[in-house]
């Protein structure tokens, strides 16, 4: 797997987060890597600091935050975002919790979608 999101994976993440702007007009997409070269994905309203929804590539599995119970794994990209989509519509207020400095980590171990 390459080390950055490849342009296949950045138009599915794009699609996301027009999903997301629909109900948060100021969604916003941020992309990295890791230090240890995995990339990353977050989509934010940067008005209220409230990450809508966090997306990692690591070891060949996607691994997407919020999850029901922490982390969701999946070897398909659109298949995680898709569940996420039909799990947890977009709507005003959705989301997960405001941003917080220095946060790190993916929480609770991640699980297969």
């Amino acid at each position: 797997m390459p080390h950055n999101w490849t342009a296949e994976e950045r138009e599915q993440l794009t699609r996301l987060r027009l999903a997301a702007a629909m109900h948060t007009p100021d969604a916003t997409m941020a992309i990295g890597v890791t230090e240890q070269g995995d990339p990353w994905c977050t989509i934010f309203s940067p008005q209220t600091g409230e990450v809508i929804i966090n997306v990692a590539r690591i070891a060949g599995d996607y691994i997407r935050m919020p999850g029901s119970h922490g982390a969701v794994r999946s070897d398909d990209l659109g298949a995680c975002i898709e569940a996420f989509l039909m799990l947890r519509p977009l709507r005003a207020g959705f989301g997960g919790e405001p941003v917080a400095k220095g946060q790190q980590g993916l929480g609770e171990r991640g699980r297969r979608a």
